[in-house]
């Protein structure tokens, strides 16, 4: 009876060692996996749309244009076609150089930006950014703002600037966008 038991108990052990060795496997697995995804997602694409997400794309369906009964044959009638679709009205802005402060939230607190732009006829001919870190990540970050917000603002109507991620700094933009916005209400407001 005894060594019923013991060859019970080894097989018992070696289903346990298997079992055993397939979770850390798996375990493995998962990990390799999300080391890998996360690596892939590192680089970054500083070619941003910069459609406001107020101002939605609109995609027609090929059908549109079609009329719900359409004109036999015989009928020589045209078909009316539908009305234009109408733009929305410009902001009307008043050249000149505008600068405003911005702010943007950081874990530590609130940051500071200053931000300088040239109208002319609601396009952007210069920008100029001054940053007033108090933070030293927010110092880095503030540095990769600079290296490539102008490529993103410069040459670009004021109302289509949307900035969201330049450069990998993600909340120096808000600072950005929050100086845009006063500077779009003064120029406004002179117009």
């Amino acid at each position: 009876m005894a060594s019923v038991r013991s060859s019970s108990q080894k097989g018992n052990a070696a289903v346990v060692t298997v079992v055993a060795v397939l979770i850390v496997g798996i375990l493995a697995f998962f990990i390799y996996r999300s080391t890998q995804t996360s690596q892939t997602y590192v680089a970054t694409d500083t070619t941003l749309p910069t459609t406001p997400p107020s101002q939605p794309t609109t995609f027609q369906s090929p059908t549109a244009n079609i009329p719900a009964n359409p004109p036999s044959n015989k009928d020589t009638t045209s078909v009316a076609t539908p009305p234009a679709a109408t733009t929305p009205a410009r902001k009307k802005y008043t050249d000149g150089t505008y600068t405003a402060d911005g702010t943007y939230t950081i874990p530590d607190g609130q940051e500071t930006i200053t931000v300088s732009l040239t109208l002319k006829d609601g396009i952007i001919t210069d920008a100029n950014f001054t940053g007033n870190p108090t933070e030293r990540q927010s110092k880095f970050n503030e540095e990769k703002f600079a290296a490539g917000y102008r490529a993103e603002v410069v040459g670009k109507d004021i109302d289509r600037v949307n900035l969201t991620v330049v450069n990998g700094s993600s909340l120096t933009p808000m600072g950005f966008m929050d100086a845009l916005a006063k500077i779009k209400t003064e120029a406004a407001a002179k117009a």
